[in-house]
C-alpha cells in the first residue's frame, strides 16, 4: 500500500539504538527486554534446582521415553504453542515468543510423574545474552502445563506457535499467492513506542534485499494514537500516520522520519509542523495528492490488520503466514524463505 515509491540507493541497514523518544524509539523495547532478562534472572535458582531434581528422576533412554504417551516431536509443538500464547499476555512476557529458541530445545521424559521437562534457550537481541524458559508438560494431559518460572501463564493455547528464533507461525496459514519477492506487511502506530524506528528499519532492510522483499506499511490507530487524539483530537494525532503513509518509499524518507522523530520527544507533532517538514525534504506539495485520500485508506488498513488479528504494533506478517518485531523481522524473513537471504 505503497505511494508514489521510487527507486533509491539507501545506506547499509543498520540496528537503530539511538533513543528517538518516548513514544518513536526502540528504548522502551530495549528496557522491557532488560526487564524480561532481570526477572527472569533473579528466578534462575527455582529453575536450575526444578532441573537438576527432574534430571536426578529422569533419563533420555529409548526403553524410558517409550513408556511416554506422547513423543518428543509431540510435546515440542505443545511447548511452541504455549511459548506463543505469551503474545497476548500484558507486559514484557509478550515479547517471550520472538525471543525463543525452539530449535535448541531439550526435553527429559520424568517417568516417575509422567510428565515431561522443556527446557528452552531464549536470547536478548539486544546484547546477546541467553536465559532459559522450562517448563512442565503431563504426558497424560497436555493441557495441563507448569512454567518452572514464577511467571503469569496464558490464559489457552492459541492459534499461534513458536517456530524458530523470531519467527511465530499462523496455525492454518497458506503462504502469500506472490512469493517473488516475498511480501511484508509491516502493521505500525508511529506513536506507539518503536513506531517510527520500526519504519526506519523497514526502509534499510528493504534496501538490503532490494527485489526480493517486498515491505508494505500498514497505519493503525492504536492505543498510543489514540492516548494523543484524547489531548489534541482525532484530526491532529492522526497526521502523522498520513505523513508517515505517504512518505514511505519516497526518496529522503528516513530523513523526514527521523525529522518527525526528534519532534516526538516531546510526545506530539502538530499537522503544520509535520507539513513544513514534508515541504523541506520533499518539494512543497509532494504529498497532497496522497494526503486528499490517504485518511479513507488507513481506514481500510485497519480491516486487513483484523483479518490478522493484529492487536500490538509494530508487528509484521511475513509471507501471510508468520508473525515478527521488528527486532527480528530478518530473522523471520531468513526462515520463511532462505533464498531472500543466501542470495
Amino acid at each position: 500500500m505503497k505511494e508514489n515509491k521510487n527507486n533509491k540507493a539507501a545506506p547499509e541497514p543498520r540496528i537503530i539504538i539511538r533513543p528517538i523518544g518516548r513514544f518513536g524509539g526502540l528504548d522502551g523495547i530495549h528496557i522491557s527486554l532488560l526487564i524480561v532478562i532481570l526477572l527472569l534472572g533473579a528466578l534462575l535458582l527455582v529453575t536450575t534446582s526444578g532441573m537438576k531434581l527432574a534430571a536426578r528422576n529422569s533419563t533420555n533412554s529409548s526403553a524410558n521415553v517409550m513408556l511416554a504417551t506422547h513423543n518428543q516431536s509431540q510435546i515440542l509443538g505443545v511447548a511452541e504453542r504455549f511459548v506463543a500464547g505469551y503474545m497476548n499476555v500484558n507486559g514484557t512476557l509478550s515479547l517471550l515468543p520472538y525471543i525463543s529458541n525452539v530449535s535448541a530445545a531439550k526435553l527429559y521424559y520424568i517417568n516417575a510423574s509422567k510428565e515431561w521437562l522443556v527446557s528452552i534457550p531464549a536470547k536478548n537481541p539486544q546484547n546477546n545474552q541467553t536465559f532459559v524458559v522450562s517448563m512442565l508438560i503431563s504426558d497424560t494431559n497436555t493441557m495441563q502445563i507448569t512454567p518452572l518460572e514464577q511467571i503469569a501463564k496464558p490464559a489457552a493455547l492459541g492459534n499461534y506457535s513458536v517456530a524458530a528464533l523470531g519467527t511465530v507461525k499462523i496455525q492454518n496459514s497458506a503462504a502469500c499467492s506472490t512469493e517473488n519477492p516475498l511480501q511484508v506487511y509491516l502493521f505500525t502506530d508511529p506513536y506507539a513506542i518503536g513506531g517510527i524506528a520500526s519504519l526506519l528499519n523497514a526502509t534499510a532492510l528493504e534496501s538490503r534485499l532490494a527485489g526480493r522483499v517486498n515491505i508494505s506499511v500498514y497505519m493503525l490507530d492504536s492505543p498510543a494514537t489514540q492516548a494523543v487524539a484524547n489531548i489534541h483530537g482525532f484530526a491532529n494525532a492522526s497526521a502523522l500516520s498520513q505523513y508517515l503513509f505517504c512518505a514511505y518509499g519516497r526518496a529522503n524518507f528516513t530523513k523526514f522520519a527521523s525529522a518527525a522523530g526528534s519532534v516526538l520527544q516531546n510526545g506530539y507533532i502538530s499537522p503544520g509542523t509535520l507539513s513544513s517538514l514534508a515541504n523541506s525534504t520533499f518539494g512543497a506539495g509532494a504529498l497532497s495528492s496522497c494526503l486528499a485520500t490517504a485518511a479513507d485508506k488507513i481506514s481500510n488498513q485497519e480491516l486487513f490488520g483484523k483479518f490478522y488479528s493484529i492487536n500490538q504494533v509494530p508487528i509484521a506478517v511475513v509471507n501471510c503466514q508468520y508473525l515478527a518485531i521488528p527486532q527480528t523481522l530478518q530473522d523471520a524473513i531468513c526462515y520463511a524463505n532462505s533464498s531472500v537471504c543466501n542470495s
